[in-house]
């Protein structure tokens, strides 16, 4: 199965489905690794500078990915290629109507994608799980970036997806075809009439409804579809010299995010897992939480050196870092009390006064010195440290030299 195979598919179920772009930016809507926003996140070197980017391709654009980025950041230039006929004259079309100047759409295969033009950014979010072969993409990406440059890139969880592929294998070898009405009113109704707990069923639901048939066509009856456990993430990575440097959602993989460190129900979890490497802890992490449905995907930002491998705990370690809230991070305080709550996409996190008073401590960015050696708090610094560490961990801060 390869992309050729996918594009009529694309064509009748885009995914996301299109949106007004410019209104839902207008509303506060950002995608993952926003360039403009979160490039610190992107690259966190030092001497790093937002207006360096020339250059950026997205993989798979769809309708609205290359419009989204291209309205946030008027001066970068953006390439963006799709195999979907209609998803690029959409794009083409919405484009002309924002009378943008900066982006270049093509109907394209990722798996062939060529260019003279070396890239400081590639998007690939959620397109390699429809190739037979994601290794030789991303050989191609490593070749398409510049040696500085970073690649966003997401994949479907198999901890989630690993029920919707069980099914949907089911459903293709019984001859159920996306493009026919009863097939799909059939299969549906098959699967939202499976008990309650069944796993594949219980993908189906989404806060207290079912989804609906077009979001059912794309999870549960696409043609060709993979997922990535951790341990096959960082395989496929290893085969292909890139570098993981960081999450977008830490609080998916860090058991300080999740487990309470101690707890009458499992006294020695937490510190059995934290213990772990990083690769074993992640993954334990994702097996313990998988029936979550905020696991969907892994998201994530790559490197083609070694130096940004694994950069949050370089880091941790560096007095010279500088520490800061994450971009749209929200502190929520409750009313008459003291308590206040860290709330991010699909994660709600109660601090503890510790975490407060460094939170408070952090209106603007400081150097992780000055946060040790500040004393308007009484926490010591080894302990400023642990806790620096797990609102990292927690996603609700970031370090940047």
């Amino acid at each position: 199965m390869t992309q050729k195979n996918l594009d009529k598919f694309f064509d009748s179920y885009p995914s996301p489905y299109p949106f007004d772009v410019s209104k839902r930016i207008k509303e506060g809507y950002r995608e993952c690794f926003d360039l403009f926003e979160e490039f610190k996140l992107i690259f966190p070197e030092k001497n790093s500078d937002y207006s360096n980017i020339s250059n950026v391709l997205i993989l798979g654009c769809g309708h609205v990915e290359g419009l989204y980025h291209s309205i946030r950041n008027p001066k970068i230039n953006f390439d963006c290629i799709d195999i979907s006929s209609n998803a690029i004259l959409s794009a083409k079309e919405n484009s002309d109507n924002f009378k943008l100047k900066n982006v270049n759409f093509q109907i394209h295969d990722i798996t062939s994608y060529s260019s003279k033009t070396k890239y400081d950014v590639i998007f690939a979010t959620n397109v390699l799980q429809y190739v037979e072969d994601p290794s030789s993409v991303l050989q191609n990406i490593y070749e398409l970036l510049k040696d500085d440059g970073a690649l966003i890139l997401s994949l479907p969880s198999s901890y989630y997806y690993e029920d919707v592929d069980f099914i949907r294998k089911v459903l293709l070898n019984l001859g159920y075809e996306y493009n026919n009405a009863d097939h799909i009113d059939e299969a549906f109704n098959f699967v939202s009439g499976l008990d309650g707990i069944h796993p594949s069923r219980v993908r189906m639901v989404e806060g207290n409804d079912l989804i609906d048939k077009k979001d059912f066509v794309s999870r549960y009856m696409v043609p060709y579809h993979q997922s990535f456990s951790i341990i096959q993430l960082f395989n496929l990575l290893e085969s292909t010299n890139l570098f993981f440097q960081k999450w977008y959602y830490n609080h998916l993989y860090y058991p300080s995010a999740l487990i309470r460190p101690v707890s009458s129900k499992h006294a020695s979890l937490f510190d059995r897992i934290n213990s772990l490497d990083k690769i074993a802890k992640w993954d334990s992490v994702c097996r313990i939480f998988r029936s979550r449905n905020d696991r969907f995907s892994h998201t994530l930002c790559v490197r083609k050196e070694k130096e940004f491998e694994f950069i949050e705990e370089k880091l941790l370690n560096d007095d010279k870092s500088i520490v800061a809230v994450k971009p749209f991070q929200y502190i929520e305080s409750i009313p008459k009390t003291s308590e206040k709550y860290a709330i991010m996409t699909n994660f709600k996190k109660k601090l503890y006064e510790d975490e407060i008073n460094i939170l408070d401590l952090l209106k603007k960015p400081k150097s992780l010195e000055k946060l040790l050696n500040n004393k308007a708090v009484n926490i010591s610094a080894n302990n400023k440290i642990d806790i620096i560490r797990k609102l990292s961990e927690s996603g609700i801060i970031h370090l940047y030299q």
